[in-house]
């Protein structure tokens, strides 16, 4: 009996051992080609997103609904809803000038004198914007129109002037969409008017804003 190897085993052999390098040949060429694949999709969302950013730097302009509660510090009155228009465009890189026109919604709470007001006026912000969003410091001055009962159930307007200060942020969804909120603090003077031989006056107060706002920016 012969103890030296057949040929035809020693072929199987080989055969058996190409196929398996063969096969993890082509197992890590798959898997490298994954990783550059993997790699070269990050090296290229990079840019996309930081051309994406600076598209949005590029926009100068921003229009949007806003939305929220409104609490007044007068006697007798209730948290109410306000809604409205915001608009804006930069006049540097960093400071924006715009304005605001909001309008009285919903009353919450029973048991209050009527007490509408909307405000209308113009704001001066400084923004520091990043990657993701566009933090503002707004300074706000305008008119107020001012709707509630007197002695008798009679209704007056007064018309005082506001102050006030804003603080907000603007999520990017998409270079042109974003979504954010404020609050607010607004001061008014006193004012005063008359209805028929009367006249009435309105002491100064001071409102407090919570508001969610969704802007185009163009």
């Amino acid at each position: 009996m012969s103890l030296q190897p057949s040929h035809k085993g020693l072929d199987q052999v080989g055969l058996r051992a190409q196929k398996i390098f063969t096969a993890r040949g082509l197992s890590a060429a798959r898997l490298f080609g994954a990783v550059g694949l993997i790699s070269q999709l990050l090296l290229f969302g990079l840019p996309v997103a930081e051309a994406q950013t600076a598209q949005a730097g590029h926009r100068r302009s921003a229009v949007g609904l806003v939305l929220g509660m409104s609490v007044a510090d007068v006697s007798n009155t209730n948290p109410r809803q306000l809604s409205g228009l915001q608009g804006s465009t930069l006049i540097s890189e960093s400071i924006s000038l715009g304005g605001y026109y909001l309008l009285p919604g919903s009353v919450h709470g029973e048991g209050h004198r009527r007490f509408d007001y909307s405000l209308h006026g113009i704001q001066l912000a400084y923004h520091m914007r990043n990657d993701t969003g566009d933090t503002s410091l707004a300074l706000r001055t305008g008119m107020t129109k001012i709707r509630t009962e007197v002695e008798g159930s009679s209704q007056v307007i007064f018309s005082p002037y506001h102050t006030g200060l804003s603080l907000g942020y603007d999520h990017y969804l998409w270079s042109w969409l974003t979504v954010g909120f404020e609050g607010s603090v607004v001061r008014f003077a006193n004012s005063q008017t008359t209805l028929g031989e009367s006249e009435y006056r309105e002491g100064q107060f001071t409102l407090i804003n919570f508001m969610l706002a969704l802007k185009l920016r163009f």
